[in-house]
């Protein structure tokens, strides 16, 4: 977390600072480049609608330097992976959610296939506390992987030899496959949220698990 280059779009003084800090964090040839102007609203903005959002995601395709790096990452302990919602591809339990909240004549993205996109716009209108309720719900409906399966993707990162694993998931997935491995994972959280809502929506919190 340390490493990470906080932008800040907040305050409109500062935007050609932090743009300026973009740009160089992004390795533009051109950190001077002029930054595109907001959306005014009387402009009319061209939303896609009939996208139809597909079972699987794409896989990334890593050139084979990058891969190397990745393996030395693994076999150094010093690769940390971030679990998000992209590993349920195999399931993908949350197409009808994202097409509802994404029919929305005020939805402002083209993107109708993201789920944080959809659950950002959902959280503007109705609070954090919702799109997260409704994703929760729909995890419950999903039953525990089959670890024996070897290509889950729970137990493949579950298997490797690595001593700390994130989650920004609402599942215990991870959890169980490292216990499906004999390992004997211990749970940590990051509450960066205020400590009464950590309490309160434990759902909120950033997981840890450290073997």
């Amino acid at each position: 977390m340390r490493g990470l280059i906080p932008i800040s779009w907040t305050n409109d003084n500062e935007q050609p600072r932090e743009w300026r800090k973009l740009l160089q964090v992004l390795g533009a040839p051109n950190v001077n480049a002029s930054r595109p102007g907001a959306i005014q609203p009387n402009d009319k903005v061209t939303v896609t609608k009939d996208v139809e959002v597909s079972e699987n995601f794409q896989d990334e395709e890593l050139e084979e330097d990058y891969w190397q790096f990745l393996l030395e990452s693994i076999n150094d302990q010093t690769c940390t992976p971030i679990i998000g919602p992209g590993i349920y591809s195999e399931t993908f339990p949350f197409k009808s959610l994202i097409q509802d909240w994404s029919a929305s004549i005020e939805y402002p993205f083209s993107d109708v296939k993201s789920l944080p996109l959809a659950a950002q716009f959902r959280s503007l209108k109705f609070g954090a506390i919702e799109p997260k309720g409704k994703i929760i719900k729909r995890i419950e409906q999903l039953a525990v992987p089959d670890f024996t399966n070897l290509n889950e993707p729970h137990q493949i990162l579950a298997s490797l030899p690595l001593p700390y694993y994130i989650t920004t998931n609402y599942d215990d997935f991870i959890f169980k496959a490292l216990q499906f491995h004999k390992k004997n994972p211990r749970r940590d959280l990051c509450r960066w949220d205020d400590p009464l809502n950590c309490e309160q929506y434990p759902f909120l919190k950033l997981v840890i698990f450290r073997i």
